[in-house]
């Protein structure tokens, strides 16, 4: 069985619709750029996926034929060749993500089939990508994904029926809710949470009341009630941030990023300053993840540090919100 991905990258619908808020439109010059990196021809396969995330957050509708135009064609290979190989499939895993955040319904029955992919990753990018554009059409596969053994993906697939609704959407949540995995448990209930179930959201709150000690069951929980906007969220990921378990500790703030809320920002200033270079990397991440001037300011701080693994970490998520 597939150890349950509770570190949070698991889908984090969240995060990727704040990408999908409108953006300027990306000089001429620079898609014409990245359409050319998606050339099937050029074996780069890293530019090509750098390419479509960039041309995901683009805001230019054209954007949507060339990225299905390359996944035409690499899965055009990968029935040839039986196959294909890592770099190539993160290039896919890349279109689909970037489809969703174009919002654009032409690209369903991709996403759709997505779904079905034996990758995993572009199983889960598929999920998300379908949860952005509202399918409720996709909500049957994703009850069966909830179901699979890959429990990160079966987390992926919960989150984004919480998402779409559609025919069997909250049974399949409530299935997981009352089920024998708790990771699942946690992230079903969030998904009635975001339909508008009030069942969901006390099982959110009870796993907070009810823990003797800090879990990383609690952890998931606290970070969905944040990103549900219950206020009980973010001080449980922020006391842990600051005096929590070493182990725990990291994984609040890993969390506290992910909530994608303005709020998060004060919390992470022990992280930003700990004397530990990995720690401080890693709430550059999560302060390159929250929105407003205070985020802003703090990843500024921490862009010149003296470490330059933070100061990159920071710099780079400047780069992705568009400071200058």
């Amino acid at each position: 069985m597939t150890r349950p991905r509770w570190a949070l990258r698991v889908l984090g619908l969240a995060l990727l619709a704040a990408c999908a808020a409108p953006r300027p439109k990306a000089a001429q010059a620079e898609y014409d750029a990245w359409v050319a990196r998606l050339d099937p021809a050029v074996p780069d396969a890293a530019a090509a996926a750098s390419a479509c995330r960039a041309l995901g957050r683009s805001g230019r509708p054209e954007a949507v034929e060339p990225l299905l135009k390359v996944w035409d064609a690499l899965l055009e290979r990968k029935f040839h060749r039986f196959g294909l190989p890592p770099e190539l499939e993160a290039v896919r895993a890349a279109a689909a993500e970037a489809l969703g955040l174009l919002g654009d319904i032409k690209a369903v029955p991709v996403l759709r089939r997505g779904l079905l992919d034996e990758d995993r990753t572009v199983s889960a990018r598929s999920a998300e990508a379908l949860a952005l554009l509202g399918d409720a059409g996709s909500a049957p596969a994703l009850a069966r994904l909830a179901e699979g053994q890959d429990e990160g993906l079966a987390q992926t697939a919960l989150e984004a029926l919480g998402a779409v609704g559609g025919a069997g959407a909250e049974e399949a949540l409530r299935k997981a809710l009352d089920g024998p995995r708790p990771f699942l448990a946690v992230t079903a209930a969030y998904g009635l949470g975001l339909r508008s179930s009030v069942v969901g959201r006390l099982r959110l709150e009870g796993w907070l009341e009810e823990s003797a000690e800090p879990t990383r069951e609690g952890i998931l929980a606290a970070h969905y009630l944040a990103k549900l906007g219950v206020p009980s969220g973010v001080p449980f990921l922020a006391k842990l941030a600051k005096d929590g378990p070493p182990d725990l500790r990291l994984l609040a703030v890993d969390a506290l990023g992910k909530t994608g809320r303005a709020e998060a920002v004060e919390p992470l200033a022990p992280a930003a300053a700990d004397k530990e270079p990995s720690t401080r990397v890693l709430a550059a991440l999560a302060l390159g993840r929250l929105p407003g001037k205070k985020a802003e300011t703090a990843l500024r701080a921490l862009a010149v540090d003296p470490d330059p693994g933070v100061a990159k970490a920071a710099g780079a998520a400047l780069s992705e919100r568009g400071a200058r």
